[in-house]
C-alpha cells in the first residue's frame, strides 16, 4: 500500500527541508519559482526559529498543527494515505488540525463545511487496547528496543498513557469526533493479536476495510518538483559541508599560528638559557687558561716571532719549560 508514515519527527524534518529549498530557490532567483509561496515559506520558518527559541526550544502547538498539515497535504499522502502516529492526542488538536479553510466556511453551500475535505481520510482506523496489555509490550520489549529512546521506559510510558487516558474520557475521544463528521472510525482491538501469527486475520480484514491499493503515483509535475526539492536539499547540504569545512580550515590555522608562535618563542628562550648555561660552565676554565697559561705562552709565541728558529714548536715547547711559573716538584 505504500502508506506514509508520519511520526513528529519525519513530519518536522521533511517540512523544513522542503521550506530550505524553497527559500534556496528564492534566495537563488529561479524564476521558475512561486516568488509568493517562496515568501511565505520564508516568513512561516522565521516564525517557527523565533517562536522556538522563544519557548525554550520546542515548537508552539499551532506551528506543530501547521506542519502536519502541509505534510499531509503532499502528494504522497494525499495519495496513498497515511498513518499518525504520536498525534492527534485529543480531540481540540483534532479538531484544529482537519479544521476547514476559509475558502470552505466562505463558500456559499446549504451547509457550511464541518472539516477540511482535503485533509480528511476516506476511511479512519484506530488501534486500541487496554493499559494492563500496553505496559506488559513495554516491559517485555528486548533490552536494544528500550535502548532506542526513553519513550520505551516503563515509568516515562506510563505517565504518557495516563495522560493519554485523562484527556480522552469516555464521551471525549478522537474516535467521538470522526463519529460526528459522519466519518465512522473502526476500531481494532490489537490485543486480539498477541502474536505476529495471530495478526493475519486482523489484516485481512483491514484490507476488505481500506480496499485495494490506491499507487497512483506522482504526476509529472510533481516528480520534477521532487526531483528539484531533492536536488535543493543536496545543493544546500553541500554547502553547508563546504561552510563548516572552510570554518574548521580557518580555525586549525589559527590554533597552528598560535602553536607557531608559542613553540618560536620557547625556542629563543630555551636558546638563551642554554647559552647562559654553557657561558656559566666556561668561565672558570676560561679564567685558568688566561690567569695560569696565556702570559707565559704569549711571551713564547712572541720570542719565537723574534727569533724564527727552524722547528718552531720545540723551540717553543722548550720556551716553556724553562720559563714555567709553577714551581718545579720537590
Amino acid at each position: 500500500y505504500t502508506i506514509q508514515h508520519l511520526h513528529m519527527k519525519r513530519v518536522i524534518d521533511d517540512t523544513f527541508a522542503q521550506l530550505d529549498a524553497s527559500i534556496a530557490r528564492m534566495t537563488e532567483g529561479d524564476e521558475n519559482e512561486d516568488e509568493d509561496r517562496a515568501q511565505e515559506d520564508s516568513t512561516f520558518k522565521t516564525e517557527i526559529m523565533e517562536a522556538q527559541e522563544e519557548n525554550g526550544g520546542r515548537i508552539l502547538g499551532e506551528h506543530i498543527t501547521a506542519l502536519w498539515k502541509r505534510s499531509m497535504s503532499m502528494p504522497p499522502c494525499r495519495n496513498q494515505g497515511f498513518i499518525m502516529d504520536g498525534y492527534c492526542k485529543t480531540t481540540d488538536q483534532a479538531k484544529t488540525l482537519f479544521a476547514p479553510v476559509e475558502e470552505e466556511e466562505d463558500a456559499e453551500e446549504e451547509s457550511p463545511a464541518e472539516f477540511n475535505k482535503d485533509l480528511m481520510p476516506d476511511v479512519v482506523i484506530i488501534l486500541a487496547a487496554r493499559n494492563v496489555f500496553l505496559t506488559e509490550r513495554i516491559i517485555n520489549l528486548p533490552e536494544e528496543e528500550k535502548a532506542k529512546s526513553t519513550h520505551f521506559s516503563q515509568e516515562k510510558f506510563g505517565k504518557k498513557l495516563d495522560a493519554y487516558r485523562r484527556l480522552n474520557t469516555e464521551d471525549a475521544t478522537i474516535a467521538n469526533y470522526f463519529d460526528e463528521l459522519e466519518v465512522h472510525p473502526v476500531i481494532i482491538n490489537v490485543e486480539d493479536a498477541p502474536t505476529l501469527e495471530a495478526m493475519e486475520p486482523l489484516y485481512n480484514k483491514l484490507r476488505k476495510i481500506i480496499g485495494p491499493p490506491r499507487n497512483y503515483g506522482l504526476k509529472a509535475e510533481e516528480r520534477q518538483t521532487k526531483v528539484q526539492a531533492t536536488k535543493d536539499a543536496e545543493e544546500i547540504r553541500r554547502k553547508t559541508e563546504a561552510e563548516e569545512t572552510a570554518k574548521q580550515a580557518a580555525k586549525d590555522a589559527a590554533v597552528l599560528d598560535a602553536s607557531k608562535s608559542r613553540w618560536t618563542a620557547k625556542y629563543v628562550e630555551l636558546k638563551v638559557q642554554e647559552e647562559e648555561m654553557l657561558a656559566e660552565k666556561e668561565a672558570p676554565m676560561r679564567d685558568y687558561l688566561m690567569k695560569h697559561v696565556m702570559p707565559t705562552l704569549t711571551q713564547g709565541m712572541v720570542e719565537c716571532m723574534r727569533a724564527r728558529p727552524g722547528d718552531p714548536i720545540d723551540f717553543l715547547a722548550e720556551f716553556l719549560f724553562r720559563n714555567n711559573p709553577a714551581p718545579e716538584p720537590s
